[in-house]
C-alpha cells in the first residue's frame, strides 16, 4: 500500500499534499539503544501504531513493524526516560517531499486549477 509522507493511506488528502512515495521507501522509524533501554515499556505502551513489540525474554521493546511508524513522528523518543530511542534527522524527509512536489509540477501545469489544488493553494477548490 502506498502511503503519504505522514503515513496516511493514499486518497484525496494524499493528492492534496502531493505525496505519492511508498512508505517502504522512506527510512523513518525508531532504533533502540539496548545499552540505554531500561525496559520501562513506555515506548511500547505509548505507540498506538504497532511499531513495537515486547520481547519478554530480553525484557525490552523491539521495532517489529518499522513501517507502521508515522513518518515525521518521534513522540515515543520524547517519552523515553532513558533516551534510548533514536530517529534519523528530519532533514532526510526533505528529499521525499521534494520528489513528491516535483511529480505534482510535472502532472499539472503551474497555471492549472488542479496544480493549485494539489499544492494546497487557497481558493483552488
Amino acid at each position: 500500500m502506498s502511503l503519504d509522507i505522514w503515513g496516511k493511506a493514499r486518497g484525496r488528502r494524499n493528492l492534496e499534499l502531493g505525496y505519492r512515495v511508498p512508505r517502504e521507501q522512506i527510512p523513518w522509524y525508531p532504533t533502540i539503544d539496548v545499552e540505554k533501554c531500561t525496559g520501562c515499556r513506555t515506548c511500547y505502551e505509548f505507540c498506538s501504531h504497532g511499531t513495537y513489540e515486547w520481547d519478554e525474554e530480553r525484557g525490552m521493546p523491539v521495532v517489529k513493524n518499522p513501517f507502521n511508524c508515522i513518518v515525521g513522528c518521534s513522540s515515543c523518543a520524547l517519552q523515553c526516560p532513558g533516551e534510548a530511542i533514536m530517529f534519523p534527522p528530519l532533514s532526510v524527509l526533505k528529499q521525499y517531499r521534494n520528489q513528491s512536489h516535483d511529480a505534482v509540477w510535472r502532472l499539472f501545469p503551474r497555471d492549472s486549477r488542479l496544480h493549485r489544488r494539489a499544492m494546497g493553494a487557497p481558493g483552488a477548490g
